[in-house]
């Protein structure tokens, strides 16, 4: 707590959430104020293999190819697919999202 009494979290990280309470008291009396803290994590996507070690992908006809998305964060993050700039929404022919 700094001399105006207020509380600095640097880099605040999962282990710093929970429950804050800020209490004063005197002589004439104590008063408290509560804060709940919740940490989000901003999205990753962890791709450091293939498909995705090239951007290109080559493929014969007929064949078939998957890519993972193996995203994390905090809330869990929603993965869209987009082809060609256009979202995917898994009822196109032949194509499915897991």
């Amino acid at each position: 707590a700094s001399s105006d009494g207020s509380l600095t979290l640097r880099r605040v990280g999962l282990d710093d959430e929970g429950t804050y309470t800020c209490t004063a008291n005197n002589t004439a009396g104590t008063d408290q104020a509560r804060v709940q803290v919740l940490i989000q994590v901003p999205p990753v996507v962890e791709v450091p293999e293939p498909p995705y070690n090239s951007p290109l992908q080559e493929r014969v006809a007929n064949q078939r190819i998957a890519f993972p998305c193996p995203a994390k964060g905090l809330p869990k993050p929603v993965i869209r697919w987009l082809r060609n700039g256009h979202e995917l929404t898994g009822n196109e022919p032949g194509l499915s999202i897991l």
